[in-house]
């Protein structure tokens, strides 16, 4: 967490730099001369969308789990509707008897399988019986997860992994050990994070920076961009460091 601290203390004396920059040169060109007090109106401006970016961070910190793989408020050209979650083991059930498999690193980067405890890779299905549901535990709580099957009892996806819904939830397990589920307001939220985002820079360049309002919106269309395809980004993925536990690679 200090470090994120730090890295905004750094953004905030870059965009100061920049925002002096851009404003003195720029009102240099169009207007003959930048406005006054602009020794402190830049570091207002910056304050401003520092602090919004700092509490931008701050709703990703306290919502993310050690599991999460993305932050769930992210830039507009990052940001996914479908949320994702690992999980370290589960119990396939077969027969209705509980199979404990756990994850174990592949040895190729990105890359993992889950085995049980004759070391066995998982498999939907043996010649006999179907892998019939799939358990979880979150925090003391137990979740199932079952497949789509046919009237015969067979899977209605030929995938190696098929599909397994929660029961009684919105969540899918598509891959061995990720959960995913669609969040319809999380996308709203983003897309209103990322204008409002947008609505600050136009309004620190023409209220607090005074550039005529047609400058201002291409200025900030520029700015915005710039910062939300770079210092934003890279801020943003420091935040789900700060959470994620260190990756250590396990081997059966």
């Amino acid at each position: 967490m200090l470090q994120l601290v730090l890295i905004l203390l750094v953004v905030f004396v870059l965009m100061t730099a920049v925002i002096w920059g851009v404003t003195r040169i720029g009102q240099g060109l169009l207007y003959n001369d930048p406005v006054d007090g602009l020794v402190w109106r830049a570091p207002a401006a910056a304050t401003v969308l520092t602090g919004f970016v700092g509490l931008w961070c701050l709703l990703n910190y306290s919502s993310l789990g050690p599991n999460d793989l993305t932050v769930p408020l992210d830039t507009v050209f990052r940001f996914q509707p479908t949320q994702n979650k690992d999980v370290d083991r589960f119990w396939s059930v077969r027969q209705g008897k509980e199979i404990l498999f756990k994850r174990y690193d592949t040895g190729r980067p990105g890359t993992f399988e889950f085995r049980d405890a004759g070391n066995s890779p998982w498999r939907k299905a043996d010649t006999d019986y179907i892998m019939e549901a799939i358990v979880i535990e979150e925090d003391g709580r137990r979740t199932r997860f079952e497949p789509e099957l046919t009237k015969e009892g067979l899977f209605v996806s030929q995938e190696n992994f098929p599909p397994y819904y929660e029961v009684g939830g919105r969540r899918v397990m598509e891959q061995p050990g990720r959960l995913s589920v669609l969040h319809r307001g999380l996308w709203l939220l983003n897309v209103l994070l990322n204008l409002l985002h947008f609505g600050l820079w136009f309004a620190c360049l023409w209220l607090l920076l005074r550039f005529q309002w047609l400058h201002a919106l291409g200025l900030a269309v520029v700015l915005w961009l710039i910062m939300t395809l770079f210092p934003l980004a890279m801020v943003l993925d420091r935040t789900l460091e700060a959470v994620r536990p260190p990756v250590t690679s396990q081997r059966p």
